[in-house]
């Protein structure tokens, strides 16, 4: 029972991290996530966000360094401008290797309000 509750507490959480995701103007913006390489793709600007050097870069494209399975992401909607903003709840939510088992997930949009 005790391990429910924390299931439950811990599901809320994520539920209230996500539900704060939102931009000033409510403007939402699709995403796809690449989870084994932790790289989300700004479909609407063209933009690649990836981490490098303790910090995170935006870029047309990927430098050699960054690999994508581009069969392996997951479609997001989120109200900003910066995804990884919330990378540590997003990263929680799709660890890598994890849409494997999720195919049904793979390519579908998932709206975060």
């Amino acid at each position: 029972m005790k391990n429910l509750a924390k299931m439950l507490l811990l599901a809320l959480g994520f539920t209230l991290a996500l539900a704060s995701i939102s931009h000033a103007d409510g403007a939402k913006f699709k995403y796809f996530y690449y989870p084994a390489s932790q790289v989300y793709f700004d479909t609407g600007r063209g933009l690649y966000f990836h981490h490098g050097g303790g910090k995170w870069h935006a870029s047309a494209s990927l430098p050699d360094s960054v690999r994508i399975d581009m069969n392996d992401f997951v479609s997001l909607e989120l109200g900003t401008k910066k995804p990884y903003e919330f990378h540590p709840v997003i990263v929680k939510k799709y660890p890598p290797g994890q849409l494997k088992k999720w195919g049904k997930l793979k390519g579908k949009w998932k709206k975060w309000k």
